[in-house]
Parts: structure tokens; sequence; C-alpha cells
């Protein structure tokens, strides 16, 4: 996703300013100038397919069911037979998380079909948490022994 919003920051002005260039002596040169504005135009066309491409698969890989949560309080989650609880006591915010892993649903869709799925990130510096959100509420989870 930083490459994506790197490359679309810094990228596109300098092809929007290249192309106002193109278009301008385009303008002046006559037939030439179509093989100019054809170029410019391929080359915003892939600048912005390579975005789009990187960007999507981000978005899949970050939203791939990792595992499950249950509990009274849906404070148990349980990614790849690992278990976490939840955590209110840690030395964490919400600033800490760091990269995207995926998302848990819940253990039993059929009993309650219209719960949200946590999105899981991983916490900078250490393995032994995790953090979850479910809507606009957010949580650490421990890992249990």
């Amino acid at each position: 996703m930083v490459f994506g919003i790197i490359v679309t920051a810094v990228a596109a002005p300098i092809v929007i300013a290249l192309t106002v260039i193109a278009v301008f002596r385009a303008s002046k040169t006559g037939p030439g100038g179509k093989k100019i504005m054809k170029m410019i135009l391929i080359s915003l066309l892939c600048m912005f397919s390579i975005v789009a491409v990187y960007e999507g698969i981000q978005l899949i890989r970050a939203n791939k069911v990792i595992g499950i949560y249950r509990g009274t309080e849906y404070d148990i989650i349980e990614i790849e037979g690992k278990m976490y609880t939840i955590d209110y006591d840690n030395p964490y915010s919400s600033s800490d998380r760091g990269q995207r892993l995926g998302k848990v649903v819940l253990s039993n869709p059929e009993s309650r079909p219209h719960y949200d799925p946590m999105y899981i990130w991983s916490v900078e510096g250490t393995d032994e948490y995790i953090y979850a959100v479910c809507g606009y509420d957010g949580a650490f989870y421990r890992r249990a022994e």
C-alpha cells in the first residue's frame, strides 16, 4: 500500500506536468505531436495499471480469512492453531500495529450471520500480541500459553 501511495504521489505530478508540456508541444509541431501524445497516454495507463494491480493484490492478501473468533465477549481468537485471549492490561496503543495479517470470522456464523469479521494486524516489536478491529472497536490479544 505504501508503494502505491509513493508511486502515485511522486509520479502523478511528474506525469501530469509532462502531459501538459507534450500537449503544448504537440499543438505546435503538427503530425509528430500525435506520437508524443500516444506515448504519454500509454505511459499514464501503464503507471496507473501497475498501481491498481499492486493495490488489488494487497487488498486480496489482507482480506484472506486466517482464523476464527469465539467466546461470550469474543475474547478468544484462534489463528493457525494458536489461541489468543483479549488483554486489557497491555503496554501498546493502536499506533503500534504493524502489518495487516488478514481477518478472522465468527466460529459459528449460522447462529449470528450479521456479525462482522475482525481484521487482524501484527504488533510491532512482538510476536506475543496481535491487534484486532471489529467495526470501530479495537483490542489487543495476547497469545495463550
